[in-house]
């Protein structure tokens, strides 16, 4: 007997990470710049919030990847939990997850990004093998004039995270634009 999937179900699955439910990265930025096309044209304020997820890999080797897949599906469900209904959160990569936050300042944004790291940091996650608890870097990018297409904001966002993780993890770190040198 053959398997019968319709429309809505192949376009859910097209768009949407396996394990987590999430948007995958691509989808997620094609949504980034129809969303930076229209901070632009409607001058209200956008945010972009990127995080990874820290010792991730420890567990995966520890504990086996189940393990960590269990870590990402609970990450997934918190940060599900924490949106609003028109933000837009995604899987970016491998540990590494992202939100768009439309009509919000970075100061707002860094209200929600400090709740949702204490949340994840607060979390007994029971995996399959081990009862775990993981923190994560964040860092929060602000869309801004200069900025024209998605990838900028993400190199943005990504510097912050790098930052947040070069500074001892488990914080949120906004990306501020560099003066210009005399």
């Amino acid at each position: 007997m053959a398997m019968s999937i319709d429309n809505a179900r192949l376009h859910d699955m097209s768009i949407s990470d396996g394990l987590t439910e999430l948007y995958i990265r691509r989808f997620f930025e094609i949504r980034l710049d129809d969303e930076i096309k229209r901070a632009r044209r409607f001058s209200f304020p956008l945010t972009l919030v990127m995080f990874d997820v820290d010792g991730l890999q420890q567990i995966n080797e520890k504990h086996g990847r189940k393990a960590g897949d269990g870590v990402l599906f609970e990450i997934a469900r918190i940060l599900k939990d924490s949106v609003r209904a028109t933000d837009i959160p995604a899987r970016f990569g491998d540990e590494e997850f992202a939100v768009i936050l439309a009509h919000t300042t970075a100061e707002q944004a860094l209200i929600f990004a400090e709740r949702l790291r204490e949340r994840i940091a607060k979390t007994k996650i029971q995996t399959i093998s081990a009862e775990v608890q993981v923190t994560v870097s964040v860092g929060l990018g602000e869309y801004e004039a200069s900025i024209e297409r998605h990838y900028q904001l993400v190199e943005h966002t990504q510097k912050a995270v790098e930052l947040s993780k070069q500074k001892g993890k488990n914080r949120t770190t906004t990306w501020k634009k560099e003066e210009p040198k005399a």
